[in-house]
């Protein structure tokens, strides 16, 4: 979840993603986040930054509203939690008090439009979709164990939770493990094992919103070899692009056209004359000029050129 409301392309992330469902519709599984709700596109858009609805209006004009609300017309059916292997649960945010079973979160019935989001399953779903959860603190147990009331909301609908209602929630339902994503830590590091091994933070955004030094990250979850019953779960990181000083007013590197088009990682000698440095993991290739200045395009000899405003062939 959370494809939306973040970056500069938050409608091709979301075609892109659909698309994959529709041509791996048995190997591509996608859960909704707290951002796949249009009250929250447009409250985003309110407080100043590009909301969901802005980023439609800006690719696609007149038609833009239309693909909005069809673009929410396929989230309210989207699916809450996923279980793997029948012993990890995905969700987006987190368990709330944890006072609920995955029978009664199969019982809701979509699609879940935006209005009713907060009161479904007496506020569960919105825990799902928003809740943290709470650091160990053994100079304060009492507040992080348990769940308390969480500062996201200001109806104490979303309610924390401690590593105590982790444990508990998964041996009820017979669970290993639940991963969830929805915040993003300054450490840089895109994974966390929290709660005693009973919780795994993944964020799979990196240089999130082009202005952090974060990895991305995602998870390999498999069988065991020679153990059949046991599942696996090992984070992998998408390492970051660039490095830069947020203090200089640096962004990062990451390719991007200001024209909304396509980036390119080519090898070769382009005919484009603003290309950005390819990052370290690029292969090598000779070293290539710009065609309209003749400057060297970079000290990297792979680099991105614009699908749109650079005239190359591939």
């Amino acid at each position: 979840g959370d494809w939306v409301d973040r970056g500069q392309h938050q409608l091709e992330v979301v075609a892109l993603l659909f698309a994959l469902k529709i041509a791996y519709p048995d190997r591509v599984w996608l859960n909704r986040g707290n951002h796949e709700d249009m009250n929250q596109n447009r409250k985003v858009t309110r407080d100043g930054f590009v909301g969901f609805d802005t980023a439609c209006n800006q690719a696609l004009g007149a038609a833009g509203p239309e693909t909005f609300e069809a673009c929410h017309r396929a989230f309210e059916w989207l699916p809450l939690a996923a279980r793997v292997g029948g012993k990890v649960l995905v969700v987006h945010g987190g368990l709330g008090g944890g006072d609920w079973t995955l029978d009664q979160l199969r019982q809701i019935q979509r699609p879940l439009d935006s209005a009713r989001l907060d009161k479904a399953l007496g506020g569960v779903v919105y825990n799902i979709l928003w809740s943290d959860p709470l650091l160990a603190d053994r100079a304060r147990p009492a507040a992080t164990f348990g769940a308390h009331q969480s500062s996201r909301s200001k109806a104490a609908t979303v309610r924390n939770f401690g590593r105590d209602v982790t444990e508990k929630f998964c041996k009820r339902e017979g669970l290993g493990m639940v991963v969830r994503s929805h915040q993003f830590k300054k450490t840089g590091r895109c994974f966390e094992l929290m709660h005693d091994g009973w919780l795994m933070r993944i964020f799979s955004a990196r240089n999130y919103c082009g202005r952090h030094m974060n990895d991305g990250g995602f998870l390999l979850v498999g069988h065991a070899a020679g153990s059949p019953g046991t599942l696996l779960v090992k984070p992998q990181s998408v390492e970051r692009l660039a490095r830069f000083d947020v203090r200089r007013g640096d962004a990062a590197l990451e390719p991007y056209c200001p024209n909304a088009h396509l980036m390119q990682l080519v090898r070769h000698k382009s005919t484009a004359c603003c290309a950005v440095p390819a990052p370290r993991w690029a292969q090598a290739a000779p070293r290539a000029a710009c065609h309209e200045c003749s400057a060297a395009l970079a000290d990297e000899p792979t680099h991105f050129v614009c699908r749109g405003c650079g005239n190359y062939s591939l």
